[in-house]
Parts: C-alpha cells; sequence; structure tokens
C-alpha cells in the first residue's frame, strides 16, 4: 500500500489500472503453465518411447549367407 503522505489521486490511479494489471498477470501465469504442461508431456512421451523400446524384442541379425 502507499506511504502517508501520497496523494490520493495517485491510490486512485492505481486502482483504475488494477483490472488491466490483474488479467495481464494472469496471462502471463497461464503462459507459463502451458509451456510447462507441453515440456512435461514431451518427456512423458520420451519416456514411453523408451520403455516401449525396452518391450519389444529387438530384430535378429541377418544370417550372412555362408560360401560352400
Amino acid at each position: 500500500m502507499h506511504p502517508p503522505g501520497v496523494p490520493f489521486t495517485s491510490i486512485i490511479n492505481d486502482l483504475r489500472s488494477w483490472p488491466q494489471t490483474s488479467q495481464e498477470q494472469a496471462r502471463r501465469n497461464a503462459m507459463l503453465a502451458a509451456t510447462a504442461c507441453a515440456q512435461r508431456r514431451v518427456e512423458r512421451q520420451e519416456v514411453e518411447e523408451y520403455f516401449a523400446s525396452l518391450a519389444t524384442p529387438p530384430e535378429p541379425l541377418p544370417r550372412q549367407a555362408r560360401a560352400d
């Protein structure tokens, strides 16, 4: 809050600008949350792909043709 001696108009101006300031902060928070969610989704997909690669049996190596 404002210390004593601050003009009353300054307090009124702060109150008038509060909705816009609040909305801008909410938008920034939402963008940060969306970014964090996207990063977690990518990490989760990478982990799922890694475990899926461990679960599938390896491809057998091709046999070399013997020269008889």
